[in-house]
């Protein structure tokens, strides 16, 4: 057995393993099963990566997704009641749109996979370029940071407001009593006389009471 076809048996069982999982995500009732099951999907796209040498994207995808997203997704799931969430129906009136849009996505998976086959998968830049920068974490820099730095720019703009506007959302403001201005004279008639009916409640009826 060659080496080209070893690694197009290791290729075909991290795309397959990687599809399996993928499926798996959205299929299985369990919450925390799907958590695993997308840790499964990163760990073989890590997979892919290596095959592909990019070594720097396949370790910052397995210490950024399965370390800190999906964990951060399981302490969520066991502050939620999951039991709840199982019993909620999966699929609901989105299920012919999602069919519809799936069908779309699958035909052109086809058409791109046959351009690749037909055409060849090739990058603007040549392993030797990607050599010649000193690897490919190196090449990813200077991609990065010199050809796309005004979109990385923007998406962290973008990733900075919804984590404050998370903040903002997740933030529960303290309810403070409102005063007699505030109030309406009937609301604030109905509170004096609740108020009053409780005190009168809480009193002793007799002598016989507070002599117990």
């Amino acid at each position: 057995m060659t080496s080209e076809t070893l690694l197009t048996l290791i290729f075909a069982y991290f795309a397959l393993a990687s599809v399996v999982f993928a499926v798996l995500v959205i299929m299985l009732r369990n919450p925390v099963q799907c958590a695993l099951s997308l840790v499964g999907v990163v760990f073989h796209l890590a997979g892919i990566f290596i095959l592909l040498r990019a070594e720097f994207l396949a370790a910052a995808h397995i210490i950024i997704y399965a370390g800190a997203i999906i964990v951060l997704f399981l302490f969520t799931m066991m502050l939620l009641n999951i039991g709840a969430v199982e019993r909620v129906r999966q699929f609901h009136v989105q299920a012919p749109l999602a069919i519809v849009i799936g069908a779309i996505l699958f035909l052109e998976f086809i058409v791109l996979t046959g351009a690749t086959i037909t055409i060849g998968a090739q990058g603007p830049h040549s392993p030797a370029w990607v050599a010649g920068q000193g690897g490919n974490v190196q090449a990813l820099g200077q991609v990065l940071f010199r050809d796309y730095l005004l979109p990385f720019e923007v998406a962290s703009v973008l990733l900075t407001a919804a984590v404050v506007g998370a903040i903002v959302l997740a933030r529960q403001r303290p309810r403070r009593p409102r005063s007699s201005s505030e109030m309406g004279v009937a609301e604030w008639m109905a509170e004096r006389y609740e108020k009053a009916n409780v005190r009168s409640s809480n009193r002793p009826n007799s002598a016989e009471e507070i002599g117990d």
